[in-house]
């Protein structure tokens, strides 16, 4: 009669335990081991308990206690199936959590990346190091998508957050909200009206420190012509180039509702200049197109030499220009 009351009791508490009382932080290093250990333990106690509570001191044939192990086994192996994958998410979603909360903003750079190829699974993953408040280098290993995992490039500066506890966890910062957020400067997208302002300033300086005003990190690169300016945002791979009065984003990030928005907003209407469609008003000519284009600095490697050209780190990414119609000799 005991057993059918402490058993269940045992069970409840290990089940609270593993669940609820015990900081994930201490066992995260281990999430595999921790959800293993916990869901044995609690199953091992409902196990008794339903042993316990079905028995309740009977006598049973052969057959009947055959039918009751099978019954017990099944629950049994159903209830930790369940159990641990509770464990498992919920340790997860706690880490992240506390990252979230208490993250603190550091820039790294990334060492190397990898593809770990299996039958199930094909995981990629960069690895990078940072300093944390005290410091102290940090490595740690950052799980990517496996669509933007060929973009990376050995020695690229990655914003990310890092736990303080913690430093080994991190989290990868992929938006502008979240770079504004823990970096404690404003991000945004560079727009058309950003480019139409920046034909108007003196190529250089002013239009760095114009890029800076918008997002973070942007740095001026020698020129393959003389009087070709480069800037590139080392933290989200953008350039920016000024030639001739001639402004040119290539981005990964086009935003086309937007720029659909602006182009009304300045009354642009298209047409075709110099046999490509293009978009004018009285002031601007823009143009929109797909380019492959020498997107970062050659002291950067790739990853993954796959669409690599001559050594070159080709990219093939939206690219808009921003001109006055005077420079083109559009009436």
């Amino acid at each position: 009669m005991l057993n059918r009351i402490i058993y269940p009791i045992i069970t409840l508490c290990l089940a609270g335990l593993f669940a609820f009382c015990i900081d994930i932080f201490d066992f995260y290093q281990w999430n595999t081991l921790f959800t293993i250990v916990g869901g044995l333990c609690t199953t091992a106690a409902l196990a008794l308990s339903l042993s316990a509570w079905l028995l309740k001191d009977r006598e049973l044939t052969d057959a009947q206690e055959k039918q009751f192990k099978i019954v017990v086994w099944a629950a049994s192996i159903v209830f930790l199936l369940g159990f641990g994958y509770f464990l498992s998410h919920d340790s997860k979603k706690q880490v992240m959590a506390a990252l979230d909360e208490d993250g603190v903003y550091a820039t790294g750079t990334l060492l190397t990346g990898r593809s770990d190829h299996s039958l199930k699974t094909d995981d990629k993953f960069i690895l990078v190091n940072f300093y944390d408040g005290k410091r102290k280098k940090q490595e740690a290993q950052i799980y990517v998508n496996d669509s933007v995992f060929s973009t990376f490039l050995k020695g690229q500066k990655i914003p990310l957050i890092y736990h303080p506890e913690h430093p080994e966890l991190v989290r990868m910062l992929l938006t502008n909200e979240d770079l504004s957020r823990y970096s404690g400067f404003k991000n945004r997208p560079l727009t058309l009206t950003d480019m139409m302002k920046m034909v108007d300033l003196k190529p250089g300086k002013q239009i760095q420190n114009y890029l800076n005003g918008v997002n973070l990190q942007w740095r001026i690169l020698p020129g393959y012509y003389e009087d070709n300016y480069r800037y590139f945002n080392e933290l989200k791979l953008l350039l920016v180039a000024s030639q001739d009065g001639i402004i040119r984003y290539m981005h990964n990030e086009f935003n086309p509702a937007l720029f659909n928005r602006e182009l009304k907003k300045y009354g642009f209407k298209q047409a075709v200049v110099m046999g490509e469609k293009v978009y004018v008003n009285d002031k601007y000519v823009v143009a929109i197109r797909s380019e492959e284009i020498p997107l970062v600095p050659k002291d950067y490697d790739e990853i993954d030499y796959s669409d690599a050209h001559s050594g070159e780190n080709m990219r093939k990414v939206s690219a808009f220009a921003v001109t006055h119609k005077s420079t083109l000799g559009v009436k």
